[in-house]
């Protein structure tokens, strides 16, 4: 059975809208843009198997403005963030959002996220898997690779803030309303050191030793 995850991204469009993709390039309306959307991934058949993205979805967005035919604003955040919450709200899940690093293709950032979700999920406290997938080259070609990912991820850093703001004004919308359990926030980017008060406490060593970087509890 496939495995549902989400994703934003300021990576460049490089399929169409039957099969989205995405490059190792910033998108081509800059380094903070973003698009949002969702993929299924299917889990490998034995151990050593691997984890392949079966279909990518792209929440479409159109915004009033120079150039554009739209009369009213569509937002892919909003369609895929009541997507989740509605999940969430189901299942009373949490909800995991990962920052992949260097050398990370956009389907390598889904099938991690799709790996996390099956590996860190319980019948008894479902869990959500959002990734935040930045330009990484997808090489491991030291002294070249890694200075471009570095300036890259640097580059980055308004893209993730601006993702991590409107799911922040979604909470805040959606305040009065019945939600679900906790945020937790996985990178090996070391940008908080807030120590983890929900599921981690509950998961594995590799979890605590650092991978983690904080959670909080969603609003009720």
């Amino acid at each position: 059975m496939p495995i549902t995850v989400y994703y934003a991204t300021n990576r460049n469009e490089t399929g169409t809208a039957a099969k989205p993709s995405f490059g190792p390039n910033f998108h081509a309306k800059g380094p903070h843009y973003l698009r949002f959307g969702s993929a299924d991934v299917e889990p490998p058949t034995k151990p050593s198997g691997d984890y392949k993205v079966k279909s990518v979805y792209l929440a479409p967005e159109s915004l009033p403005g120079a150039g554009s035919k739209a009369k009213k604003s569509v937002l892919g955040s909003r369609e895929i963030f009541d997507e989740l919450r509605k999940n969430m709200k189901a299942d009373k899940s949490d909800l995991l959002l990962l920052i992949h690093g260097f050398a990370c293709e956009f389907t390598a950032a889904l099938e991690r996220a799709a790996q996390l979700k099956q590996d860190y999920g319980t019948a008894g406290r479902p869990l959500e898997v959002a990734v935040f997938s930045w330009p990484a080259d997808g090489e491991m070609i030291p002294e070249v690779s890694y200075y471009q990912d570095r300036d890259d991820a640097k580059a980055s850093a308004t893209a993730i803030a601006r993702a991590f703001l409107k799911m922040l004004d979604y909470s805040a919308l959606s305040a009065r309303r019945s939600s679900a359990g906790s945020i937790c926030i996985w990178s090996p980017i070391a940008w908080a050191t807030t120590p983890c008060a929900t599921r981690c406490k509950r998961s594995s060593g590799s979890i605590r030793a650092g991978r983690c970087r904080g959670c909080f509890r969603t609003s009720s």
